[in-house]
């Protein structure tokens, strides 16, 4: 019985709203192969459902740590939803403690090109970045 309603709820589209004034969240994760984020908007203590996208890495990519893999995540679900993170403030929620120390490049001797190139990409938007655990990646 619960595996029937299971499969009746997985079937069913998700409902999507368009953002407007509320607060939006991106949320990501990467495994070896795959990326994928979904944007949530937090309005009135609700979260709504705005989109979700996902993407297989590149050849070339596939070999990156796990770290660079998440980072990539972040970028690809960025690009996806720019239209609607460009000029507003948003969450990054994603299960990696790396990404915000990576990103501050003050600590450290000569950065890696590529984390000058991914710096400067990420530059133009404006997010803050909160951990939670990968268990907890669940979905409103």
């Amino acid at each position: 019985m619960a595996l029937q309603r299971l499969k009746q709820v997985c079937q069913q589209p998700l409902p999507l709203k368009i953002p407007s004034t509320g607060h939006r969240i991106l949320q990501t994760d990467a495994s070896n192969e795959f990326w994928g984020a979904i944007l949530i908007e937090e309005e009135n203590g609700k979260k709504h459902f705005c989109g979700h996208a996902s993407g297989r890495f590149k050849d070339s990519e596939k070999h990156y740590h796990a770290v660079y893999k998440e980072i990539l995540a972040i970028k690809y679900g960025i690009k996806k939803f720019e239209f609607h993170l460009i000029g507003h403030h948003f969450t990054i929620l994603m299960d990696n403690t790396s990404f915000p120390k990576i990103m501050d490049l003050k600590n450290k001797g000569v950065p890696e090109p590529q984390l000058l190139r991914l710096k400067d990409w990420f530059s133009k938007y404006q997010f803050t970045v909160k951990h939670i655990k990968g268990r907890r990646q669940l979905n409103p």
